[in-house]
């Protein structure tokens, strides 16, 4: 007698046809036989093999947090979310002429404050929506790192392009979770056992919400230049984690791990660039 095998859409697990969960992931099995064409595919986070799901995004939701309570701040210092460039100078923003005078924590400081409850909102929807997954599978240091590196690269882009704006909000540091999300799903799709037509809804989604916010960023008053660097950031991360990730072999994988400390270096040496620019 044979013994007829049902395989895990999520994970790949082999089970024995009566299974109704898996026993790897804990997802419920789709029987054959209640197969009729092709299934819609499920959301990427319901696609997530069970131990990568369960993990609750502790950096995310930390992140989301301390900027909240940046604004709250901003509110009971100044009576408004949205004060005067005067203010939000005061409060740390990036302001070229400060920034490179031996204040370059701007590069850092404006990452948490925003303008306005709009502001704030998009940012902090957008944050969780990438942070979240992207903690999940890579872990909360290396989101973190990922997060706060892109915003840095993307604050130096900006200070390039806008020398004499004030320039404040997370917007750079989500571009480049969006970015790095991209790359490392992509990449690392394959070993966690991924639908790949969860993977390609997700990806189509994240291109529509990066083309209306490029779109969005030509309206004055916006950074194109910080989104655009923190999604550029964000994609180099994400493939030098992934494929760190993914390898085996102990020498690649502490070389993608010295691009991470490479792209901080040059974060570094930009910083000291433009400092000596404004001497």
């Amino acid at each position: 007698m044979t013994m007829r095998k049902m395989l895990c859409r999520f994970c790949g697990n082999e089970e024995p046809e009566d299974s109704v969960f898996c026993s790897e992931c804990g997802k419920r099995l789709v029987q054959p036989a209640e197969k009729t064409g092709e299934e819609p595919a499920p959301e990427l986070e319901q696609a997530l093999p069970g131990h990568i799901a369960r993990r609750i995004p502790f950096a995310t939701i930390a992140i989301i947090l301390i900027n909240v309570v940046v604004a709250i701040d901003v509110l009971c210092e100044t009576g408004t979310l949205n004060p005067s460039a005067s203010r939000f100078i005061a409060f740390g923003a990036n302001y070229a002429p400060k920034t490179y005078h031996g204040e370059s924590w701007r590069n850092f400081t404006s990452m948490f404050l925003h303008a306005g409850v709009e502001h704030l909102a998009c940012n902090m929807l957008c944050l969780w929506s990438f942070g979240a997954i992207l903690e999940r599978l890579m872990g909360s240091v290396r989101m973190t790192a990922v997060y706060l590196l892109a915003g840095l690269f993307a604050s130096h882009v900006s200070m390039s392009f806008h020398e004499t704006d004030v320039c404040l909000g997370a917007s750079g540091a989500v571009f480049g979770l969006f970015g790095a999300a991209v790359t490392y799903i992509a990449i690392m799709a394959p070993k966690l056992g991924l639908n790949m037509k969860s993977v390609g809804g997700y990806m189509a989604n994240g291109l529509c919400f990066a083309g209306i916010n490029f779109i969005y960023s030509l309206m004055p008053g916006v950074d194109m230049s910080a989104h655009v660097g923190g999604f550029c950031a964000g994609i180099a991360l994400g493939a030098v984690t992934g494929h760190a990730s993914r390898t085996s072999n102990r020498t690649l994988s502490i070389c993608m791990n010295a691009c991470i400390i490479a792209v901080a270096a040059v974060n570094l040496v930009w910083s000291v660039a433009l400092w000596k620019k404004w001497l």
